[in-house]
């Protein structure tokens, strides 16, 4: 995605592509690469925000152990821990880097799906997918922990982490490309 073949530039502050939507599902990628004050590894993703028609979406799950082990050395997106530095530390140096939001999935038991703000309470104060974003252009920064991404999913060996085939991680990308204008 961050690739010059893929991208389109009048000015640097002028990226286009034909890219809307990018989901990173837990992934192993670090977060620092979003920013330059914090990275140590280059910061090839820092012109985001200059991606005007492309919305960035990284999921976590406290379930999946791929990405949340020890890791010292970087901050992996799929991390639970890097979850938590990124949005329930207050005044933390990725808050303006973040979205953070949880999503739902409560079908089974007769509820519905729904991806709220995430606040230090844990609680879901309501859907925001439409809401302007509080700190200008900002990647959505999901954990799917709660239905979304805790179960292993037979025949994959991958626990949490091969959670892409089951129905509530569907739901969560289908709702997402629904969300995300053309």
């Amino acid at each position: 995605m961050f690739s010059s073949p893929a991208l389109a530039s009048n000015t640097a502050s002028e990226l286009t592509s034909s890219v809307n939507l990018l989901v990173g599902l837990e992934g192993a990628v670090s977060v620092n690469r979003f920013q330059v004050a914090t990275s140590d590894e280059g910061a090839p993703y820092r012109d985001f925000r200059n991606l005007a028609k492309t919305q960035i979406v990284l999921t976590v799950s406290k379930y999946d152990a791929a990405a949340g082990g020890p890791i010292f050395w970087y901050d992996p997106s799929g991390s639970m821990r890097t979850y938590k530095l990124a949005c329930l530390q207050p005044n933390g140096h990725y808050q303006s880097m973040f979205r953070c939001l949880r999503a739902s999935d409560t079908s089974a038991t007769g509820g519905g799906f729904e991806v709220c703000n995430a606040t230090p309470s844990e609680t879901c104060v309501s859907p925001t997918l439409g809401s302007p974003e509080p700190n200008g252009r900002q990647v959505w920064y999901i954990d799917a922990s709660d239905g979304v991404t805790q179960f292993n999913t037979l025949n994959t060996g991958g626990q949490a982490h091969s959670d892409i085939y089951r129905l509530p991680m569907g739901r969560l990308l289908w709702m997402l490309i629904q969300t995300i204008p053309k």
